[in-house]
């Protein structure tokens, strides 16, 4: 999330990039930079004023400030600690040579 915040573009890119191989298709840069912008924390927080989120409970917004790092503040000690053991766990994508 922290790198879609600072670069959308090339982030997306990556991870498109690495779907694409996975699946099997071709990218097109229309659609791809269609969807950037239709994803954006704005338009997406925006759309869930005007039409709702089937995600978000208890009549609390799903998407709620779209501040970086702002996980570090909601988990609980176990959950941080869990999140830092997968996160060693997980391969970036650089190393997987998909990028």
């Amino acid at each position: 999330y922290e790198d879609l915040l600072k670069n959308p573009e090339n982030t997306f890119y990556k991870i498109i990039k690495f779907l694409s191989k996975l699946l099997n298709f071709k990218i097109n840069e229309n659609q791809l930079k269609f969807s950037i912008e239709s994803s954006s924390f704005k338009v997406l927080s925006k759309n869930e004023k005007v039409h709702g989120f089937d995600e978000a409970k208890n009549d609390r917004p799903f998407f709620h400030k779209g501040i970086k790092n702002q996980w570090q503040e909601k988990l609980s000690q176990l959950q941080h600690h869990l999140f830092q053991i997968f996160q060693n766990m997980v391969v970036p994508l650089e190393i997987c040579h998909l990028t």
